[in-house]
């Protein structure tokens, strides 16, 4: 694909943008930019919440508050906004504080409450003075590759879709023109950008009241034919650098391209392709490398239909899946860390050509000493309508679901990990995400839990 979003200042890569939400983990290293407010208001004696610190922080474009709840036993720290949602939920005991990320709303004050254990505690969170974060593309990356070929077609005006604060001011200038819209009660705003083919610049910011963010700056290239012929691009690689539009990165010097369109490439037998409409794209989370498994790493995508055959930077096949429900998924081998280059080559029709080519590199990551594991019983004992769950994994962030809804988040520590969370008694399934710390992959356990009283 012959477009090449740069990482400018903290713009963020578009190929790989996710909608985030309102509150996140807050950075450990962010430095604060005002100094620490203790909210000292009174709790119920029964609470186990001993102090609430919040601090202001700045990175890039973006702004948000820390906020960080201490408390005297284990337990599992809810906080609501001021409609009575609940924003988060985060695991804590007296070692490690529950720690929130809250985004400015454009209000210099936001009230929200602080459950734990079922006693509540108000806390007034001061976004004075902080101003608001930039907002943040929502393109993906197919939608990247229908821009491209629209725009190297000749239609250039076209509506992006910026995550923003509610009823904000979305203003983007780009190739000398400037538009604006207003996010709507879902954060989204729509803003009509001017692109032209090649190279482009997007400046973005938001402005609500008083309060506005500093102007954050995207680059963008679309070129190559309509068909998705061109000469290089795609979405950068890792490490620093342009590369060769070949998609032969070298470990730490740049991107390579690497994303050939239908009618490029030598997809065949014949060394040929035959161009087509089915979307075809592979997950890249330049986030996490790649965990291998037992000397393998599993590599996946979307595509409307067919199968997907991959091989290595030598031409060898390491192995086909046929796409189901518009996703396909590879396990190949990979049994040392570093980068790891790799062909995709999608064919609609069984033993029929190819129709689309992706050359991607991936950052494979070294083998954890203690592996993440998830040790279930039989059944678990509701202890003050919490329930316990422990298992072992390397340094690094825990975050339990139930369904959709996240019930509760902890550290790993020292080779081990537990947390308390609540669950009704009955039957749950119940998902364990583990986010490892450095370049490790994220790991994914499920598990179907009977909790009794």
């Amino acid at each position: 694909m012959n477009i090449r979003p740069v990482l400018v200042g903290s713009a963020a890569v578009l190929g790989t943008c996710l909608l985030a939400p309102a509150v996140l983990t807050a950075p450990a290293n962010a430095a604060p930019l005002a100094p620490t407010v203790r909210t000292a208001a009174a709790a119920a004696a029964s609470s186990v919440v001993t102090d609430v610190v919040q601090e202001q922080h700045a990175s890039g474009a973006k702004r948000w508050v820390r906020l960080a709840v201490s408390v005297s036993a284990r337990a599992t720290v809810l906080l609501r906004d001021a409609s009575g949602d609940v924003v988060q939920a985060e695991s804590a005991t007296p070692q490690h504080d529950a720690v929130f990320r809250l985004e400015p709303t454009g209000a210099d004050t936001a009230r929200y409450t602080i459950v734990a254990n079922g006693t509540e505690r108000p806390v007034d969170v001061d976004f004075h003075g902080l101003g608001l974060s930039a907002p943040v593309d929502q393109t993906d990356e197919r939608g990247l590759e229908r821009l491209r070929r629209a725009i190297v077609a000749g239609d250039t005006e076209h509506g992006i879709r910026y995550r923003a604060v509610p009823g904000a001011e979305v203003e983007v200038s780009a190739n000398g023109r400037t538009e604006t819209a207003v996010a709507g009660a879902d954060g989204i705003a729509t803003v009509h950008v001017h692109f032209v083919r090649g190279e482009n610049e997007v400046s973005v910011r938001q402005t609500l009241g008083n309060a506005s963010s500093d102007v954050d700056v995207d680059h963008y290239r679309f070129d190559g034919d309509e068909a998705g012929g061109g000469d290089g691009g795609g979405h950068p690689g890792p490490g620093e650098g342009s590369g060769d539009g070949g998609g032969h990165p070298g470990p730490g010097e740049g991107d390579g391209g690497g994303h050939p369109g239908p009618g490029e490439g030598d997809g065949g037998d014949d060394g040929s392709t035959i161009p087509s409409d089915d979307a075809f794209s592979v997950d890249v989370d330049r986030a996490h490398p790649l965990q291998p498994v037992d000397g393998k790493v599993t590599v996946s995508g979307t595509a409307t239909r067919g199968a997907v055959t991959v091989t290595d930077a030598e031409g060898v096949p390491l192995g086909t899946a046929p796409v189901q429900d518009g996703r396909w998924r590879v396990d190949v081998p990979a049994t040392e860390s570093g980068v790891l280059v790799l062909r995709f080559d999608l064919r609609p029709e069984p033993g029929g050509q190819v129709s689309d080519s992706v050359r991607q590199a991936f950052v494979v990551a070294a083998q954890p000493s203690t592996p993440f594991t998830f040790e279930q019983a039989a059944e678990y004992q509701r202890h003050d309508g919490l329930v316990h769950f422990e298992g072992t994994a390397p340094e690094g962030r825990l975050v339990v679901f139930r369904l959709r809804e996240k019930i509760g988040e902890t550290r790993a520590s020292g080779g081990r990990w537990s947390i308390d969370v609540p669950l009704a008694a009955g039957h749950h399934g119940v998902r364990f995400l583990f986010v490892p710390d450095g370049s490790g992959a994220t790991e994914e356990k499920t598990a179907l839990v009977h909790v009794v009283d």
